[in-house]
């Protein structure tokens, strides 16, 4: 992520706890000491959506941390890792950095210039352990069959 409170284009890793909270909502899995995420039983969801991207605001210093007990999601990020720099990768969450152009995309990574930085993302990557590949063999020997078949 970057910025910190204010946006300041710095470099800012992106937190354990942010990490931790993202993991856990990417797999659907997201059940702490007060609630599961993802439970019917919620009477408003965007209520709860609210309470976890704000507190992955305040684990990445962007928003003031609220006090203990009042947002259930940066109790559960504080004891799962905290406000701690995570390294790429951690948990399968990865970073977005976002540009205008692919310049100035370069320039950032060349000399850490900000022009045409825009809002980060977060995503979760899941390997698939070769599972893609193998589908794609196999349907490639089905249609190498078919054309045998069909070819006389």
């Amino acid at each position: 992520m970057r910025g910190g409170a204010g946006g300041t284009g710095s470099f800012d890793p992106l937190s354990k706890g942010s990490a931790w909270l993202y993991s856990q909502f990417a797999l659907g899995i997201l059940n702490i000491p007060g609630g599961d995420y993802f439970s019917v039983a919620l009477p408003d969801r965007s209520t709860e959506a609210g309470r976890l991207q704000t507190a992955i605001w305040a684990l990445e210093g962007e928003a003031a941390a609220p006090a203990p007990g009042v947002n259930k999601y940066y109790d559960a990020a504080l004891l799962n890792g905290g406000i701690n720099d995570a390294p790429a990768g951690y948990l399968g969450v990865y970073v977005l950095n976002n540009f205008d152009t692919a310049a100035q995309r370069n320039a950032f990574v060349a000399s850490g210039a900000t022009a045409g930085l825009r809002q980060d993302f977060l995503y979760f990557y899941v390997p698939d352990g070769g599972a893609t590949l193998m589908l794609l063999g196999g349907a490639l020997m089905g249609l190498g069959a078919l054309r045998r078949k069909f070819r006389g």
